[in-house]
């Protein structure tokens, strides 16, 4: 849900910064409501499986293990993705 409106933004927001938006206008609602419900599905389903790759031994030894020393569950709180 929290990409939903950074999706339903673009468009506007793309023609506010001067791009030609009118060559490719939006779907009918009753088509783009379905293909969002379906990225979603997708985009979930890629970072689960990428996630789990990150459990693979030299993947996790090297580099996920870093984001489970955190308490937090979200790894910007505990300053992991920039640290410093």
């Amino acid at each position: 849900m929290v990409e939903l409106p950074v999706i339903w933004l673009f468009h506007p927001m793309a023609e506010m910064f001067g791009m030609s938006t009118w060559q490719v206008p939006f779907p009918s609602w009753q088509i783009m409501v379905p293909q969002v419900a379906l990225f979603f599905v997708f985009e979930d389903m890629f970072h689960f499986f990428a996630h789990q790759a990150l459990h693979w031994g030299p993947l996790y030894k090297h580099i996920h293990n870093i984001l489970h020393k955190y308490p937090s569950p979200f790894g910007a709180r505990g300053r992991v993705r920039a640290p410093g």
